[in-house]
């Protein structure tokens, strides 16, 4: 009795152990990972996250990019998005992006610039993303996102979207920043301290109250989604010109996207170009309605004078170019020559 006791145990822990190795394989295979193989036939895996909120305007070409994808790839691939900031923090994403721990993720361009220091330059291109595939300049992206182990997929953004600094104080020239306490962003800090503008660090969500007490005078901010925070109505002047693309971006694992099939690869660069001239379109009417909403509720659009106006571009963009030639002077130099042919 006791050898079949000791058998009848033996074999019931063997069962046991056979049962957890499977479902450890099992999990192993649901596992976030770069380019899920496909398995007995099923659409390979891909995993998305966002860097902003989900609700955000910004997360619309992402959204297009699934819908698109998954219809074009049925069978073959099938992207599952998992999230936001909630999912994987923001300032997590990049790395989590560089190891796979994502397969992808649609992020604005600065937010990569820890690991890539030329991403910065996305915001001083002014072509569409069509018109940078016809002049190699994608090509260039790619190079330089190697540096996170990412592919470059697609452009979310419109180049006629840049950003503004809005105010509740008057501005009719570039002297009357000064002394402006300005909420500010890495983006365009140095532009606001070299007009001797006070910069003020503060989260989006914290904006509304502080111009509501009058704790900063104004914001920078590209030309739509003020509504989405209410700060529109508290909106006085929005500054004409702009300057920086606003830039969102789909960025692949390149693991993952070498582990992908031609097809597949075809399918999704199908997908950008066409996303990406929606995007155009989409943007420009949405800054298009932010400044009909803006002069509705009474605020003035401020057109600087050509001197000024010359003068705010030409900082913005020397600034820029200073910060990111410092930080990869070989690289940085070649596409600032690709982005002013």
């Amino acid at each position: 009795m006791k050898i079949k006791k000791s058998m009848i145990t033996f074999v019931v822990l063997l069962i046991v152990f056979i049962f957890h190795i499977g479902c450890e394989s099992a999990d192993s295979e649901k596992s976030i990972g770069p380019g899920n193989d496909s398995k007995d036939g099923k659409a390979l895996e891909l995993k998305a996250v966002t860097a902003l909120e989900e609700n955000a305007p910004d997360n619309a070409g992402l959204f297009a990019l699934i819908d698109k994808v998954n219809e074009l790839g049925e069978g073959k691939v099938h992207i599952e998005y998992l999230g936001g900031p909630e999912a994987v923090p923001k300032d997590q994403q990049p790395e989590a992006l560089k190891n796979g721990s994502i397969d992808i993720s649609w992020i604005p361009a600065n937010y990569m610039a820890s690991l890539v220091p030329t991403a910065n330059a996305m915001q001083l291109s002014n072509m569409t993303g069509q018109e940078e595939r016809q002049n190699n300049v994608t090509d260039l992206w790619n190079d330089a996102f190697k540096q996170a182990n990412s592919r470059f997929l697609l452009r979310g953004s419109s180049p006629n979207v840049k950003f503004h600094f809005y105010t509740t104080k008057p501005v009719e020239s570039l002297e009357d920043f000064k002394g402006l306490q300005m909420r500010s962003s890495e983006t365009y800090q140095d532009v606001l301290e070299s007009l001797e503008a006070e910069p003020v660090s503060l989260n989006p969500d914290e904006i509304y109250t502080a111009l509501q007490r009058g704790t900063v005078d104004g914001y920078g901010w590209p030309g739509f989604g003020l509504e989405d925070f209410g700060w529109d109505e508290l909106t006085e002047y929005m500054v004409d010109p702009g300057f920086y693309q606003f830039d969102i971006i789909g960025l692949m694992n390149l693991d993952a996207w070498d582990n992908l099939p031609d097809d597949v690869k075809d399918i999704f660069n199908e997908a950008a170009e066409e996303i990406e001239e929606q995007m155009v379109e989409y943007f420009d009417k949405l800054e298009t309605e932010n400044r009909k909403k803006l002069k509705e509720q009474g605020a003035e659009i401020v057109e600087l004078n050509e001197q000024d106006a010359d003068e705010l571009t030409k900082l913005a963009r020397d600034t820029m170019w200073d910060k990111i030639l410092k930080a990869d002077k070989e690289f940085g130099s070649k596409i600032k020559s690709a982005l002013e042919e």
